[in-house]
């Protein structure tokens, strides 16, 4: 049989007796009056004493060895589409693609390993795991695991997850000898496979062939690939993109939605596109104001034709290198002498990539929010502009200036010096290789080791026929950034408060050099905007990047793990590996990104590369195995039933009409009722506790796993309940604690989470019904409890945790607590919302993201802080305060309850009290009438 197995193949041998069984059967001499029937009762003498017995009919004694031979079945344990390999005790490998590709169907991965497993315990078999995903250096063969036990894989495999990395199928398979040593005989090989390759299929082959050294191989996967992956941000022009890759064409479109965020976890806009069918890469334009692009953190393929897509792949980490930096030209008349336009061309041509530009005088540039302001060769400065220019780079602006003529002209040895240059100056030009000179050109020579040039590589045909001379001296030696052959300074910077001057000695045309047409000239610009505020200086390639938050193979945001080690500038421009997994590193302010996608990543299907010629092959949404045992014996009881009425009518022992069909109904009836696995289950019962709660209002909080503190939680409600009540028309019932994942959350028009530093973070599903319930009407209060503990400007170990947390989820842009918000004057009339502590600020939704029509009527959605409100709130069973507050805790105890009754009016009652500014209108309104 096809797809069907027995765990015990000696019961087939007795199936195959049943023939003869029936000849001996038949063959018996006739049956004594009071014979017992198998399967019947006993029978008594017939009715008519003149009517002889005869033999047991053949169709009677048919229906007895059927109903035999399927008791016999069931024993035998037959099991519907199982495994090919069923039955036998070859040691078996299961080979998982953990990778970020599989992540999307992890389940379907999860119930194939279930699949095995229940047969590895069945015929007492064991199992080598091997997982693909690379592995830190030196720890390659924690990738094979084993021998296991059917129970050791069904436990594997769930907790077993995929991992921010493509599979390295060339790793593994260059140690996949050590298992076939380990091995006693031939195994039986399941890969699961992600189906995908970064590498253009070329570790495929030599990957197949050391799986087939081991056994036979069947491959599970997808019936189609639909992965897809988020390449880096990129500016075609001027307009800003991201790519789109797909592992294997589509047959039709596919409507994807990408979700922009920014550092701080706030959305910025929703993104719509289209794949076309049968594409495989394309370019998404993002269209954004300049502000809103720069301020990209994070992009997210959030769905594909109204599904979830969560993968690290499936999201492209964006850091300050992505940024388009704003460069101005200054013209025009508010500029002194020299012609500024000369060097535009060859610096738009250098920065073209990197850099949107603008032209105008200077108060245009710095109105306009300019980062960088390039003077080509200005003699003079009126004294308004150099007010201007000053403070603009005492507050961050990078003043970028280029010598010429007309600055050698305006340098007078001795004399004044023109403002704004990084080092005094001689004055006149030095020229190289003229008729009446004794010098030969000069070549580029060092570059400083502390500048943004440290790591460039000089071009040796660069000439230098003309330069502006500094100064010698201690300034010009530690301000310089770039020399001639000669020694003298090329490029010249300070820094000024928070801001930078940087002075190329040579023009931005190629008449003095060839600097202007040259690769290093472009390499030197870059990293110099580089520099400009929020920007991110890669020039040091030795520089590492402590990890910061890193990504799991979901593409959710995770504490790095102990392996996680600083990582080099360059790794931004590399897949991430298990020493530098993908996610940010460095400062907050200016992280470096690293991701599971780079520019030179492809991905391709495995299928296409012939990967699977010749090997058996499954799909995960294949039926699962099935057992039969229990519809066997249902059938056969009820074969055996039916002998039985047979057997009684034959002798005519039947009830009444009415008791035979009773009888009737409870024979069949009662192995239906018997419980088994494949029958349909019974009715729920009613949740009373859920029920209770939907008919009684009360209050929920989320339950953290700590006992301690979800205790603390509930006491705290509780009290707060009872204040209500005491004090309001409101009567809460008990508060409950909340599963995000199970429970409905529609029930509570108030939910308190506590967060602490060891706080989870949520899955998918139980943070997209949170935002539900906040956009259905709910409030959502998060406390940290760090007020009084978080430092100044920084963030706190919970504030931490709240942050990655926030970063996950789609909440509306946040402000601290205004002054005269609705907050402070629902119930109480308070300026603010103390607790147990009153440090930090407490965070509601932005004004100006408030509607009328949001499902909250206008009233915030959250309320965040770090007041330990439920601490203040909590009391014993003996009604006495659960924590102290302090010298004077009656006074503070009290605002803390009051802070939590206002709270909750908001959350009951809306923005009623918003309501009663129109009041003195309407009554005047009245009045008149």
């Amino acid at each position: 049989m096809a797809g069907l197995s027995f765990t015990t193949p000696l019961i087939l041998l007795a199936l195959a007796s049943l023939p003869l069984l029936w000849l001996l059967l038949r063959a018996m001499p006739q049956m004594p009056k009071k014979r017992i029937f198998p399967g019947t009762f006993f029978i008594r003498e017939l009715k008519d004493q003149k009517q002889t017995p005869s033999r047991t009919p053949w169709w009677l004694l048919l229906l007895r060895l059927i109903a035999l031979g399927l008791a016999i079945l069931a024993l035998a344990g037959p099991v519907k589409n199982a495994l090919s390999i069923s039955g036998n005790s070859s040691p078996m490998v299961v080979v998982i693609d953990d990778s970020w590709p599989a992540a999307s169907g992890w389940r379907d991965r999860q119930k194939a390993l279930a699949t095995i497993a229940a047969e590895a315990t069945r015929d007492k078999r064991n199992v080598w795991v091997v997982t693909t995903t690379p592995q830190a250096p030196g720890h390659e063969e924690a990738a094979i695991s084993g021998p296991l036990t059917g129970d050791d894989l069904s436990r594997l495999a769930q907790s077993i997850a995929p991992r921010p990395y493509a599979a390295d199928r060339a790793q593994v398979a260059q140690h996949l000898s050590i298992l076939e040593q380990r091995l006693e005989k031939k195994a039986d090989i399941f890969w699961l496979s992600d189906d995908t390759t970064t590498d253009n299929g070329l570790s495929s082959p030599s990957f197949v062939r050391a799986l087939k050294a081991l056994g036979e191989i069947t491959v599970w996967r997808d019936a189609s690939n639909h992965t897809l992956g988020l390449g880096p941000v990129n500016y075609s022009g001027d307009q800003l993109q991201i790519p789109l890759l797909a592992a294997e064409p589509s047959p039709d479109d596919r409507f994807i939605t990408l979700a922009l965020t920014a550092s701080d976890g706030r959305f910025l806009a929703e993104v719509e596109a289209t794949l076309p069918a049968d594409a495989l890469r394309i370019a998404v334009p993002l269209d954004l104001p300049l502000m809103m692009r720069n301020e990209i953190a994070l992009v997210r393929l959030s769905s594909v034709d109204q599904t979830s897509q969560a993968s690290a792949g499936a999201i492209q980490l964006v850091d300050a290198s992505a940024r388009r930096v704003r460069v101005g030209l200054a013209q025009g008349e508010d500029v002194g002498s020299g012609t500024l336009l000369q060097g535009a061309y060859y610096i738009r041509q250098a920065l073209a990539p990197f850099a949107l530009f603008s032209g105008g005088s200077i108060d245009q540039l710095i109105a306009n929010g300019t980062d960088v302001i390039v003077l080509d060769d200005v003699g003079r400065l009126r004294l308004t502009d150099v007010a201007t220019l000053e403070h603009w780079v005492d507050e961050g602006g990078i003043l970028l200036r280029f010598a010429g003529p007309n600055l050698a002209d305006n340098v007078i040895d001795g004399a004044s010096q023109p403002p704004l240059l990084p080092v005094p100056m001689r004055g006149g030009g030095r020229a190289f290789g003229g008729a009446l000179t004794w010098e030969t050109p000069q070549k580029i020579g060092d570059f400083a080791a502390d500048s943004p040039f440290a790591d460039l590589i000089a071009d040796p045909e660069i000439e230098i026929r003309r330069q502006v001379l500094a100064k010698p001296g201690t300034q010009t030696a530690t301000r310089s950034w770039a020399y001639l052959g000669d020694g003298t300074p090329l490029v010249t910077a300070k820094t000024q408060e928070q801001g930078l001057i940087v002075l190329f000695h040579v023009p931005a045309t190629p008449g003095w050099s060839d600097l202007p047409i040259s690769g290093v000239f472009v390499d030197m610009l870059r990293r110099i905007i580089t520099l400009a505020p929020g920007g991110l200086s890669r020039a040091d390639a030795d520089a590492t990047y402590a990890p910061l938050r890193v990504l799991d193979g979901y593409g959710r945001f995770q504490r790095p793990a102990g392996g996680a080690r600083p990582a080099p500038a360059k790794a931004a421009t590399t897949p991430g590996t298990p020493l530098a997994p993908p996610g940010f590193y460095g400062s907050p302010d200016t992280p470096l990104a690293i991701n599971a996608i780079t520019s030179e990543t492809n991905l391709i299907s495995l299928k296409s590369t012939g990967a699977y010629d010749g090997l058996a092959s499954r799909s995960f949404a294949g039926d699962p195995p099935r057992e039969l045992a229990p519809w066997l014996f249902l059938i056969a009881a009820m074969l055996v039933a039916l002998d039985t009425l047979i057997a009684l009518f034959l002798q005519g022992r039947l009830l009444p009409s009415r008791k035979i069909a009773a009888t009737i109904i409870a024979l069949v009836a009662v192995p239906l009722l018997t419980p088994t696995e494949t029958l349909a289950q019974p009715r729920a019962p009613i949740d009373q506790a859920a029920l209770k709660t939907a008919t009684n209002m009360r209050f929920g909080h989320i339950l953290t796993g700590n006992n301690n503190v979800d205790r603390l939680v509930k006491a705290g409600l509780d009290g707060l309940s009872y204040e209500l009540e005491r004090r309001t028309a409101v009567s809460p019932d008990e508060a409950v604690g909340v599963n995000l994942e199970t429970d409905d959350l529609n029930v509570f028009p108030l939910l308190y989470w506590p967060v602490s530093e060891s706080t989870d973070i949520p899955s998918e599903l139980a943070l997209g019904r949170l935002e539900r319930f906040m956009a259905s009407g709910g409030l959502l209060i998060i406390d940290t409890s760090d007020g009084d503990r978080a430092p100044t400007g920084q963030l706190s170990p919970e504030g931490s945790t709240l942050r990655l947390i926030l970063e996950q989820m789609n909440i509306p842009p946040l402000e601290p607590l205004p002054k005269g918000h609705v907050l402070g004057k629902s119930f109480y009339l308070l300026r603010d919302l103390p607790g147990r502590n009153n440090g930090g600020p407490i965070w509601v939704e932005a004004r100006s993201a408030l509607s009328a029509s949001n499902g909250n009527d206008g009233v915030t959605p959250i309320i965040i802080g770090g007041r330990d409100w439920a601490a203040a709130w909590a009391r014993d069973n003996n009604g006495l305060p659960m924590r102290p507050m302090g010298s004077r805790q009656g006074f503070t105890r009290e605002t803390a309850f009051r802070s939590g009754i206002n709270m909750a009016m908001i959350a009951l009652t809306g923005n009623y009290k918003e309501d009663q500014v129109h009041v003195t209108e309407l009554l005047k309104k009245l009045g008149a009438e």
